[in-house]
């Protein structure tokens, strides 16, 4: 249970490192995911 917990932590860690050291690597990232979600949304609906 807590390596479980400690991996999630130095997940969140990581990241943070990212967004801190690539911050428009990371909103591309939030972007791609955000765009492929609304396309499988609008797959199913339309």
């Amino acid at each position: 249970e807590n390596g479980g917990l400690r991996a999630n932590v130095s997940q969140r860690f990581s990241d943070i490192h990212q967004i801190v050291t690539d911050p428009v690597q990371a909103v591309n990232n939030a972007v791609d995911e955000v765009s492929s979600l609304l396309n499988k949304f609008q797959g199913t609906s339309s």
